[in-house]
């Protein structure tokens, strides 16, 4: 089958991110014998010009497009993701009667409200190499497509079963110049290349969806496998990495191997990731460092300790800082995340959240008003009981939590905290 792949984001939050689920898609293609081609549908000028000359010289039997990101998550600029993929969708259809199929994590939230909209012939809710592939060999074979796990078809209720895959080690990773490919007029020294090294997560944070897209089981790819996939990137000139991982330092023991296997595989690498603030002794700090940690996101979402139980966090203030105090000591630098007006959020517990925000004094930091809602999560079942949302309401444009009676304060409140802190970066 020859196989257009479609990279959906449009618009740049905060820096260029090249296409690793699509990546992945590429080499699980390939690697299963059918051709495939690239294109990245981007902010450049003419894109959809350019993708109906792409489609006319290929002549695609099937076309992928991946949604990855839904929304910015931003209640205050709030930026819908959704609507290019809707118009590449279109586009395709002008262009070629090859079927459209939409995959993503974005599109694994709300499989049938995107498939809907987009106007896409099918969708893969989940991880979707085996899934993608065994569609691909039913369509060549013209056999039936249905027991395909993760399969949505326009019509018929997604019946919840995501696709997975639970052997990483199975299949390929992506390669540099052949199936990630930086658009041209992007600038190779603000490109950070993803890397994925585990799937899955049971931390169950109220307002996280990564369970519902990855599932609560772990899966690892082998340490070694992962540090070459670095290398091979680094012999094509990338140095930056952000390794995409929910949690890196979880668990540690493989946090360990992962980052010796970098400092023998890889030299020279610098990256990013997410931290958990809990479970990362001096020993791991010490060992991301020399493995070529230069910055890590850092997961508490807020400062008062009731807020944090009500986020389900396993971890308290002090924990944060001793955390952020063992990262200091190796100079890894330190971004966070104060996610504000979530359920039962008052003012008194805003004031703590800055108050220990201040006191980590972070090299960067985001502040949100509001708590985007997804399905099947916990915080999904408070706003309906709140009245914020009625269950089963299309929350496909962004929905956000925000304790009742808090908005106004809340933004002045944010408002004049950034203002008094005219140095700081906010993101």
């Amino acid at each position: 089958m020859k196989v257009l792949l479609i990279y959906t984001v449009t618009e740049n939050v905060n820096i260029p991110v090249l296409p690793l689920g699509l990546g992945c898609i590429a080499a699980a293609v390939e690697s299963k014998g059918h051709e495939f081609s690239l294109f990245n549908a981007t902010d450049a000028p003419d894109s959809l010009k350019a993708l109906k000359e792409r489609i006319r010289e290929f002549q695609p039997q099937v076309m992928g497009l991946c949604a990855r990101n839904v929304d910015n998550q931003d209640r205050t600029k709030p930026l819908f993701l959704i609507e290019p993929v809707k118009k590449i969708a279109a586009a395709c259809k002008e262009a070629s009667a090859a079927p459209v199929v939409i995959g993503g994590a974005g599109f694994t939230m709300f499989p049938d409200e995107i498939l809907a909209y987009s106007g896409g012939d099918l969708g893969v809710a989940g991880q979707g190499e085996e899934s993608f592939c065994e569609l691909l060999d039913r369509m060549e074979q013209k056999a039936a497509l249905d027991g395909i796990p993760g399969l949505v078809v326009p019509g018929e209720p997604f019946d919840g079963r995501l696709a997975a895959v639970r052997n990483l080690d199975a299949w390929p990773l992506p390669l540099p110049e052949k199936h990630m490919i930086v658009p041209e007029h992007w600038d190779l020294k603000s490109v950070m290349v993803p890397i994925q090294s585990r799937r899955g997560c049971a931390l169950d944070c109220s307002y996280c969806s990564t369970k519902n897209i990855e599932g609560r089981i772990l899966h690892k790819r082998s340490p070694d496998t992962v540090a070459e996939n670095v290398r091979k990137f680094m012999d094509k000139g990338f140095r930056y990495f952000f390794i995409a991982d929910n949690t890196f330092n979880l668990p540690p023991s493989y946090a360990r191997a992962l980052c010796t296997a970098l400092e023998e595989r890889a030299p020279g690498a610098k990256w990013q990731g997410i931290i958990y603030p809990n479970m990362l002794g001096d020993d791991l700090a010490q060992a991301m460092a020399r493995a070529g940690c230069k910055a890590v996101s850092l997961g508490f979402e807020h400062g008062d300790e009731d807020m944090l139980r009500t986020f389900n966090k396993r971890f308290g203030p002090e924990k944060v800082r001793e955390v952020s105090k063992r990262l200091k000591a190796h100079d890894i630098g330190q971004s966070g995340f104060l996610l504000l007006g979530g359920p039962g959020e008052t003012k008194e517990s805003v004031k703590k959240a800055f108050a220990f925000l201040e006191s980590l004094k972070l090299d960067a930091m985001r502040i949100t008003q509001g708590v985007r809602i997804y399905p099947k999560t916990a915080v999904y079942e408070q706003a309906v009981a709140k009245g914020i949302i009625k269950r089963d309401q299309n929350i496909l444009q962004p929905a956000f939590y925000v304790e009742p009676g808090l908005e106004e304060w809340l933004k002045n409140a944010v408002a004049e905290f950034q203002a008094s802190h005219p140095d700081w970066m906010f993101l």
